[in-house]
C-alpha cells in the first residue's frame, strides 16, 4: 500500500463509523485496596488506575480499519469520575494499516507515558508501592494542570502515530495541533521501542507547551525466573537553572505461587523511595496484592497496602 493511499484512508476513515457496521467492545479495570500510611488511618485507595473503555473498529479491507477509543476514568471507592472530563483517559478516532501503523487524532497519552509502564513492576501507576513518578521526575505533559491534572500524561488536540513493529522495533510520535492560549509552544514527543524475547528497550524525548523537556532511557532483561528493569531520565524545566536527574532500579521475580516485585527510585538526591510487593494470581484476570514502601522527601513516609485487582 502506498503512502498516498494510506493518507486517503485516514480521511476516509473519519466518516466510516457513520456509514458502516462497527464492532464495539467494552473492557475495563478495577483496583482497590486498604492503605495505611504514616500519620493517617486506614483508607481505601487505588493501587492502579481504574477505567471503563469503549472501542469501536470497522474493517475497510486490505488490512485497513478505522478505530474509535473512548475511555472513562473513575474512583471505585465513590463511583465518581476522577475529574470533570467524561472521557478523561482517551478520546480518539483514527485509521490503522497492518503494514504502515496507525494514526489517531484527539486526546491521548503521549508516547512517553504510553510506553514507559513496561519498565516499572507496578505498571507506572504512581500509587502505593509504584515508582512511576521517579521515571519522569518533575516533568508533565501539560504544566497548566488542566482538568485537575488529568492531562499530566496526555496531549489534548493532538495527532498520534504508532508504527507497525519491524524486527522488534516500533516508533511512536505525537504532536499537539492545538496550541493553548499563552503557551510558549506546542507539546510533542517521540519514542523508539524494542521488544525481544529476553530484552526490551526504550528511548523517548518530549517537550511540553511551556518548554520543559525530558529525555528517558529504559531497559529490561528477562532471566529464567526474574525480570530486571531500569530507567534513567533528565528533566530540564524552563523555570529551573539546572537539570534534574532520576533513576529507577527494579525487578519482578516469578515464584511457584505468585510473584515478588521490588525496586528503588531516586530523584536528584532529594527524593527516594523503596518498595516491595507480592502478587497472587487467583485467575488470569484477578490478582491479590500486598505492598510495603518507604518514601523520603522532606520527611519520611511509611506505607502498607493490601488489595485486589480485576480486568474485564
Amino acid at each position: 500500500m502506498t503512502i498516498r493511499r494510506f493518507s486517503f484512508t485516514v480521511l476516509a476513515g473519519l466518516s466510516a463509523l457513520a456509514q458502516g457496521q462497527t464492532t464495539v467492545a467494552i473492557d475495563g479495570h478495577i483496583n482497590l485496596g486498604v492503605v495505611r500510611e504514616s500519620g493517617h488511618g486506614a483508607e481505601l485507595g487505588r493501587g492502579y488506575n481504574n477505567w471503563l473503555r469503549l472501542t469501536g473498529r470497522e474493517a475497510l479491507g486490505d488490512g485497513v480499519s478505522t478505530s474509535v477509543t473512548l475511555e472513562m476514568r473513575y474512583r471505585p471507592d465513590t463511583g465518581m469520575a476522577e475529574t470533570g472530563a467524561l472521557f478523561q483517559g482517551e478520546s480518539t478516532i483514527g485509521v490503522q494499516d497492518a503494514h504502515l501503523g496507525s494514526v489517531r487524532i484527539g486526546r491521548a497519552m503521549s508516547p512517553l507515558w504510553q510506553q514507559k509502564w513496561r519498565f516499572e513492576p507496578w505498571f507506572d501507576s504512581e500509587f502505593m508501592g509504584s515508582l512511576g513518578s521517579y521515571q519522569s521526575g518533575s516533568y508533565t505533559s501539560d504544566p497548566t494542570a488542566a482538568l485537575g491534572y488529568a492531562n499530566w500524561a496526555r496531549i489534548p488536540g493532538a495527532l498520534f502515530y504508532d508504527s507497525a513493529t519491524v524486527g522488534g522495533f516500533s516508533v511512536h510520535l505525537a504532536d499537539g495541533v492545538n496550541r493553548p492560549a499563552g503557551a510558549a509552544g506546542r507539546t510533542g514527543g517521540a519514542s523508539l521501542n524494542y521488544a525481544g524475547q529476553a530484552q526490551q528497550g526504550m528511548l523517548a524525548f518530549e517537550q511540553n507547551n511551556r518548554g520543559d523537556r525530558i529525555w528517558f532511557l529504559a531497559g529490561a532483561w528477562r532471566l529464567p525466573a526474574i525480570m530486571v528493569m531500569g530507567s534513567v531520565n533528565q528533566v530540564r524545566l524552563a523555570t529551573a537553572s539546572h537539570p534534574e536527574h532520576s533513576y529507577v532500579l527494579a525487578a519482578r521475580c516469578d515464584l511457584p505461587l505468585g510473584a515478588l516485585r521490588f525496586g528503588l527510585g531516586n530523584t536528584h538526591a532529594s527524593a527516594r523511595k523503596q518498595s516491595a510487593g507480592y502478587i497472587v494470581a487467583l485467575s488470569k484476570r484477578t490478582n491479590l496484592y500486598a505492598d510495603v514502601y518507604r518514601e523520603t522527601t522532606r520527611t519520611a513516609l511509611h506505607g502498607a497496602a493490601v488489595g485486589i485487582a480485576h480486568m474485564f
